[in-house]
This record gives structure tokens, sequence and C-alpha cells, in this order.
């Protein structure tokens, strides 16, 4: 119960700031929130964004699963963070950057889809779907 309970409140503090860091987006405060990005990486997975940057995306769930960050909760908010990422750097022409977070946010979610595939998450289902279609929009080099 302990442990459900430091994930869930781990989930609102990853939610509060993504709502944070889109605020800072919104406000064109770019190089801000990319330092707060960064230091959410590290302190909710203890991964610095270079780290986690660095990882091809073919052994990227093997790299989470080494890290012991395997708990659904933290994969979910993992797949949130890489998420904005990737919009934010779409955002800012960094397109191959933009590619490698979004592509290993829809690896996370769909590691997360197989893993619980007796739960049919519409959410998820619904955030993989809009994944591929971002990534469809990204420019290919």
């Amino acid at each position: 119960m302990l442990q459900r309970d430091y994930f869930m409140r781990m989930i609102e503090e990853a939610a509060a700031v993504l709502a944070k860091l889109m605020g800072l987006q919104s406000k064109g405060l770019h190089d801000e929130a990319e330092r707060m990005l960064e230091q959410t990486f590290e302190d909710f997975f203890g991964l610095t964004g270079d780290q986690i940057r660095q990882v091809e995306g073919a052994d990227f769930i093997q790299f989470l699963e080494e890290q012991d960050i395997q708990h659904s909760q933290q994969l979910s908010a993992m797949a949130k963070m890489l998420r904005y990422d990737g919009e934010v750097a779409f955002e800012q022409g960094k397109f191959d950057r933009s590619r490698d977070s979004l592509q290993k946010a829809l690896s996370v979610l769909e590691y997360l889809n197989s893993q619980e595939a007796d739960l049919y998450d519409f959410t998820r289902i619904a955030d993989i779907q809009s994944l591929e279609d971002l990534l469809k929009d990204i420019p290919q080099n």
C-alpha cells in the first residue's frame, strides 16, 4: 500500500510539473522550461536528460529496467516527460531530438500496454495513437 501511495504521489507531482512546464513554454521561457525538465528527470528518475537521450530507442526499455524504473506509474510519468520533451524539441525545430523522445515515449506506452494486456486503457491507447500521429509529422532528414 505504501509503495502504491508513493507512486500515485509521483504521478500527481509529475502532472503538476508538466503543467508548470507548459506554462513556461507558453510564455516563451524555453530555457527555463528546459532546466526544469532536466531537473525533473533527475528528481523523479535519478537520471539526467543526457543519459536518457544517449540510449538507443531499441534498448530503452531494457535501460529503464536496469535503472529499476519498472512500475507502471513510473513508466507512465517517464512517457509523459518524454512526450513533453519531444513536443518542445519539435517546436524548436530540433527534429532528431523530437523524434527520439517521442519514439521512446511511444515505446514505453506500448511496453505498458503489452505488460497490462488484460487491462484495456482507453487513455493509453489514445496517447499511443497521438504519438504515432506526431511522429508522422516530423520532417525526415
